[in-house]
């Protein structure tokens, strides 16, 4: 099965996509974050929100968007995904998860109370 016709395709990575077919955005929507026990105001607030990553050019299966207040990515390796999210200034992890490869769904995992700003989460990715 391919993607459609509409999508803007990026360089090849052959761990998830079929040659030709990486899309060069994919989409990821991250709910259900929560203030965590170690939150204080002045830290920004859970970001349940939809981000627009771009494939990385050096290196084709990882996409990010960031910019001065935070970084976010989805990497594809032979064997798992890795998804993440974090605040720049401060710094702060907010969603750290490793699934199988090629997965487009995950929950967040990242929950050590000592750097309990945030917790809980899920985020779903999917192909503009």
């Amino acid at each position: 099965m391919g993607i459609a016709s509409s999508v803007a395709f990026g360089d090849n990575c052959n761990f998830c996509f079929a040659p030709g077919e990486t899309p060069l955005q994919i989409i990821l929507a991250f709910s259900e974050i929560k203030q965590g026990d170690n939150w204080f105001p002045g830290n920004p607030a859970p970001p349940n929100n939809v981000y627009t990553l771009t494939q990385n050019i050096a290196v084709p299966c990882r996409y990010e968007d960031a910019d001065a207040f935070h970084t976010t990515s989805l990497i594809f390796t032979v064997d798992q995904s890795f998804f993440v999210f974090n605040f720049s200034n401060p710094f702060r992890q907010v969603f750290s998860k490793i699934e199988g490869a090629c997965k487009m769904f995950a929950e967040n995992s990242f929950d050590i109370p000592e750097f309990r700003f945030y917790f809980g989460g899920k985020v779903q990715a999917w192909i503009v």
